[in-house]
């Protein structure tokens, strides 16, 4: 059998408390909050698919072209997981 196993590994400096960035992280509704998307009811769990709606103002004919277009990944969502940790 194939193994389906995918790691992945970054390091950054976000200046607040490793509790806080932790929990927007593992928690399902901080996370949605700063992804920006609707995870109701859902919570994060080992081997457990997690389904979300987009919630971003951007119309749906445009998303495609705007995945497919960022360069900026990750790098862009760790700026926003760093200003949803620190605005409090």
């Amino acid at each position: 059998m194939k193994s389906t196993a995918h790691r992945m590994r970054k390091q950054v400096l976000i200046r607040a408390a490793l509790a806080r960035v932790w929990r927007a992280l593992t928690d399902a509704e901080e996370f949605a909050r700063w992804l920006g998307v609707a995870l109701p009811g859902q919570s994060f769990e080992a081997a457990k698919r997690v389904r979300g709606q987009i919630t971003d103002a951007q119309p749906a004919a445009r998303r495609a072209t705007t995945f497919r277009l960022n360069s900026d990944g990750w790098a862009g969502q760790l700026r926003n997981v760093e200003r949803h940790v620190t605005a409090f």
